[in-house]
């Protein structure tokens, strides 16, 4: 059972990744960037450019897991990483 949880886990932190990726080329390879077609945001806690630096995406709130690589804490928390772990809770 224990095994299962970290391997739905693991599965869940790629398909994020992934995601991230997927979500960041669909308009970082256009070669006009047109950033007109970047999705609107209404985020609470601030914002963040996506990994290519051309649309805005929302950044996490404090007490949300938190990603130093993707998912970034806004609102001048910062996260604080879980031992040997990538992520951690925005502070």
């Amino acid at each position: 059972m224990k095994f299962a949880l970290i391997l739905a886990f693991a599965l869940l932190v790629v398909a994020s990744s992934l995601m991230e990726v997927t979500e960041a080329s669909e308009y970082c390879d256009s070669p006009s960037r047109d950033l007109s077609k970047c999705p609107a945001v209404n985020c609470k806690c601030g914002t963040h450019l996506d990994p290519c630096e051309c649309c805005t995406r929302c950044s996490t709130c404090p007490g949300e897991r938190c990603y130093l690589y993707g998912y970034p804490c806004g609102n001048g928390s910062s996260c604080k990483l879980e031992k040997n772990e990538k992520y951690g809770t925005c502070v």
